[in-house]
């Protein structure tokens, strides 16, 4: 009884040592990473947050209740009372891990060192995997002492419950051997285990910027465009109230009824996760036409190949590579310096260059969104696509491969 107190007192000076970061074992969270390496301590927090939202607080009990109803219930008025009375305890102990990852183990220790003392080896199974999990949890949360003091006393349990069943000095060398490989791989579980939650955190972290640029990327495309249109020709009617009669307002009609429905569909496409209606490419090359027109742009569309072989794919691609281009255009552009469309079509690629005057001075392109956009949609596709500024022309030219 003296060494079984002895060896409570030596796993509760493990418990009250210091971690790195000054905070003890006995503290609610993982130990803080160092503050002066900023990538350490953004990857730390990450974990914690992992750890704070992770399922491990309805996993723990469950694997409790699974340990104690095969090791104890079996034993109910077989074995001596106090059999299952101290089984209990490692069982308790693990169910509480998921909200104590320190108090746990504590008490799945003391309940080993109990059963050690007072229970019949031969009688002990499953409660030998409570020190294990216990192991891995306290390692993945950085709690090294007590991890050393749970390993330790586990390895004693595990190796006192398996003795009995030796029958020659090799068989007490193998069970010291593999019950040390099992708790060298429960440290390797909880070693490992931060650094592969943390890079699949940040692998969905980068998913997820992914698809709010996507996101960001096709409201410009596509309601930004006809908002744009609409703000010109309002600013043009508010100039000259002769362009203000019925038509002008109702282009604006038309323009804010087509924004609408293309956030509806947005809107649909994020609720249902469906496809959105692909986009007619010779549609909207007939609209890009009018809008530039309505613009006060002299446009030319000179068309190589045959449009009817471009696939859907493609077609829905280029359509939006070409609202975003032709919105560039009147944006930005000289009306007096006109717009030509070049659209080559040809066995396996389909070619778009739009050449216009721009009232940008000439030098090094910056590209906002729409153009680093457009970049990111043809590169996905396995094209290409160059923007140049050449006094007094703005040339954009992109090449897609024929999509299936």
């Amino acid at each position: 009884m003296a060494a079984m107190l002895r060896a409570v007192r030596v796993l509760h000076r493990f418990a009250e040592r210091p971690v790195p970061d000054r905070r003890n074992i006995f503290s609610d969270r993982p130990p803080e990473p160092p503050a002066s390496d900023t990538d350490r301590v953004q990857g730390g927090q990450r974990w914690q947050a992992v750890v704070r939202h992770s399922p491990e607080r309805a996993m723990f009990p469950l694997l409790g209740l699974m340990v104690l109803g095969v090791e104890v219930w079996p034993g109910l008025g077989v074995m001596p009372a106090r059999g299952p009375i101290l089984l209990t305890l490692p069982c308790i102990g693990l169910m509480i891990t998921g909200w104590r990852w320190r108090g746990g183990p504590v008490v799945t220790a003391v309940g080993c060192l109990l059963v050690m003392g007072f229970v019949d080896p031969r009688i002990v199974a499953m409660t030998l995997v409570a020190p294990m999990l216990q192991v891995v949890h306290v390692v993945q949360n950085r709690g090294f002492p007590l991890g050393v003091g749970i390993s330790g006393i586990g390895y004693l349990y595990a190796v006192w419950a398996s003795i009995p069943n030796a029958t020659s000095a090799s068989d007490h060398v193998d069970i010291l051997l593999v019950w040390a490989v099992v708790y060298a791989i429960c440290w390797a579980v909880g070693l490992l285990l931060p650094a592969w939650v943390t890079s699949r955190v940040s692998f969905l972290e980068g998913e997820i910027e992914r698809q709010r640029f996507q996101i960001a990327a096709e409201l410009h495309d596509t309601v930004a465009h006809d908002l744009s249109l609409i703000v010109m020709t309002a600013e043009r009617a508010r100039v000259d109230p002769q362009l203000g009669g019925p038509e002008a307002l109702g282009q604006v009609a038309e323009r804010a009824r087509r924004a609408s429905m293309q956030l509806r569909a947005l809107m649909t496409l994020l609720e249902v996760e469906a496809a959105p209606p692909l986009l007619a490419f010779h549609n909207v090359l007939a609209h890009s036409k009018d809008a530039l027109a309505r613009a006060g742009f002299e446009s030319s569309v000179m068309v190589q190949g045959d449009l009817g072989r471009i696939t859907s794919s493609t077609g829905d691609l280029l359509s939006r590579l070409l609202r975003e281009a032709v919105n560039n255009v009147v944006r930005h552009g000289s009306p007096s310096g006109g717009c030509v469309v070049l659209i080559n079509v040809e066995e396996t690629v389909v070619e778009l260059g739009v050449t216009n005057v721009c009232h940008r001075p000439t030098g090094e392109v910056r590209p906002g969104v729409g153009l680093t956009g457009m970049r990111d949609r043809v590169e996905a596709a396995g094209g290409t696509m160059t923007v140049s500024s050449q006094s007094p022309d703005w040339r954009l030219a992109l090449s897609v491969p024929m999509l299936g």
